[in-house]
């Protein structure tokens, strides 16, 4: 994987680990994260980024 051909994206849903959950399923996810806006993140989460 080249890290040039990934970009992040941001999504608001209801539950957070659910909509990571299925994100994570998608053709071309390769890390996700789940949280808030302007939150603190968990440290065993990452962004979600795809090619």
């Amino acid at each position: 994987m080249n890290a040039t051909n990934l970009e992040t994206i941001y999504f608001a849903g209801g539950c957070l680990w659910g909509v990571q959950h299925f994100m994570r399923s998608l053709p071309g996810v390769v890390v996700t994260e789940a949280g808030r806006a302007n939150g603190v993140l968990f440290r065993n989460h990452r962004p979600l980024q795809c090619e």
